[in-house]
């Protein structure tokens, strides 16, 4: 397991995040990164392990946010990685991935209001080099 300071895990979660914009329909928003303990169900687990994140928005027309879920699920198994689509008989639905080269995990939901996609960026598990430092979420603005 490798070693990285939780701020420059953050960044890079960012960072993956909004590489991916190009296959949406409208800008992503960012909203959150934030750093959370591996927990016990993974088998990477060790002292002082976590894992960081960060989490988008994008707009969509009402009716289209399936659409956008199908093509995401289309773009990443064309790109190898491991995807799962779901879709919900209440029109909602999600998308998984996994790139097998570096352990990121993305998740795309259908919100609520089903005129907006949630975008979540997950990275493998590290080592903090500083178990004892506490991170503060980086949001917006």
């Amino acid at each position: 397991m490798e070693t990285k300071a939780k701020a420059a895990a953050a960044k890079l979660a960012m960072a993956r995040g909004a590489a991916l914009g190009g296959l949406f329909p409208a800008p992503l928003e960012f909203r959150l990164a934030d750093t959370a303990r591996v927990g016990p169900e993974r088998d990477d687990q060790a002292e002082g392990a976590y894992t960081a994140s960060a989490t988008y928005v994008c707009a969509v027309e009402r009716g289209t946010a399936g659409r956008v879920l199908e093509a995401l699920h289309t773009a990443w198994r064309a790109r190898g990685w491991g995807s799962a689509l779901r879709r919900l008989s209440d029109g909602g639905g999600d998308v998984t991935a996994r790139d097998p080269s570096d352990g990121f995990a993305y998740t795309v939901l259908i919100r609520r209001d089903s005129t907006s996609l949630a975008l979540w960026v997950e990275t493998p598990p590290y080592r903090d080099p500083d178990p004892g430092s506490r991170f503060r979420p980086v949001r917006p603005g």
